[in-house]
């Protein structure tokens, strides 16, 4: 996005399946689609629901005062620029960086460590020959890294789990099994199970985080709303 900005059309032409227009970068070709917008809809709040649940797992890592504000203003940046972003035609930023996986593994919590990382992006960003060749990087390499990122991220939430004593129940245990068997089911269905739903379901119903998170709501607010109070 930065080398488009500052070079406009001398941008070099990457390999991606997304078609531009005649238009403006800032101001693509619009269309409604209301299937599309849907979908959207609910995998908009199904991300918001996983940001709210980093912003406030980091916070009670680190033990950080005052969460409600820093939640609220952290949703509501990301909001704006996700508009912003959509406007433009880019994907859009989240509001948080640190993982808690990441942090109860390393014991570091500082943002300073990030800004490095964030500065070999930005330059990554100015030449393409740099992320074709991190792009060549071996399946296995990232899918140990990404093995070993998940493994952080759910022995974070198990510690977190026992630490806030947030399954008192079998009823409150069970908001969080039957969600997660759903996820999983869908993540490993069939191809032709998915391309046998109808199109403008089919990005909720072939999503496993998306219905995840669906079956969570269902289940505190729905089926077991009398075992909130």
């Amino acid at each position: 996005m930065c080398y488009y900005l500052l070079a406009g059309n001398a941008a070099p032409q990457l390999n991606s399946q997304v078609t531009g227009t005649e238009l403006s970068f800032f101001l693509p070709q619009l269309s409604f689609d209301p299937g599309i917008l849907l979908s959207f809809l609910f995998c908009f709040i199904a991300l918001f629901i996983n940001e709210l649940g980093s912003v406030q797992s980091v916070g009670t890592a680190i033990e950080a005062p005052g969460m409600a504000h820093r939640t609220k203003r952290g949703l509501r940046f990301t909001g704006l620029m996700n508009i912003f972003s959509g406007g433009v035609g880019v994907i859009g930023p989240v509001d948080f960086s640190l993982s808690p996986g990441v942090i109860m593994s390393t014991g570091c919590a500082s943002r300073y460590t990030l800004l490095p990382a964030g500065a070999a992006l930005i330059f990554c960003a100015f030449f393409p020959d740099v992320i074709v060749f991190l792009s060549s990087i071996p399946k296995p390499v990232m899918g140990v890294i990404l093995l070993y990122l998940m493994t952080t991220q759910l022995s974070s939430a198990f510690q977190l789990v026992v630490q806030d004593d947030a399954l008192p129940n079998f009823n409150s245990c069970m908001t969080v099994a039957f969600p997660l068997m759903i996820a999983l089911i869908i993540s490993f269905m069939p191809v032709a199970v998915a391309e046998s739903m109808p199109p403008v379901l089919r990005p909720l119903l072939a999503n496993g985080f998306v219905m995840g998170v669906i079956a969570v709501l269902l289940m505190e607010h729905v089926i077991y709303r009398n075992n909130r109070r």
